[in-house]
């Protein structure tokens, strides 16, 4: 009977009144549910998602689940997406470090911290970088 709503998108309330929204990939026998791809919302009205990628939710907090029966997005058409953004946006990343950063997320590290990691290795590589150039320059 859960097979055929395994990838399908789910929204759950918790008794906090929190909503994670995922893809539902899995349940155990304490009625816990892991979904992919997941965001939080604090409420009804929240709009700015939390991104938490891989979440499981304790069955003892659900209060009701709904089952969007639309499709979700193709991977191929999700990472075109992400990439034209990421193009747009300048954030000079290649599409080898995008999808690294995309697998990260979905593992459920936390986008911001990711990117302060991500700012202060461009820092420290442009510092580095720098100082070899000033090296050589010298050098001579």
């Amino acid at each position: 009977m859960l097979e055929k709503w395994l990838n399908k998108n789910f929204r759950i309330k918790l008794s906090d009144n929190r909503i994670i929204v995922g893809v539902f990939l899995c349940t155990d026998c304490h009625q816990n549910i892991i979904l992919g791809s997941s965001l939080e919302f604090l409420n009804d009205d929240d709009e700015d998602p939390r991104l938490l990628g891989l979440a499981m939710v304790p069955g003892e907090h659900i209060m009701s689940i709904c089952v969007d029966e639309i499709e979700p997005i193709s991977v191929d058409v999700f990472f075109d997406s992400i990439n034209q953004m990421s193009n747009l946006l300048n954030t000079g990343l290649s599409e080898e470090q995008l999808s690294i950063v995309i697998e990260l997320l979905n593992y459920g590290v936390n986008a911001e911290q990711l990117a302060r990691l991500i700012i202060q290795l461009r820092n420290k590589a442009q510092h580095d970088h720098q100082m070899i150039n000033f090296m050589f320059d010298n050098i001579n």
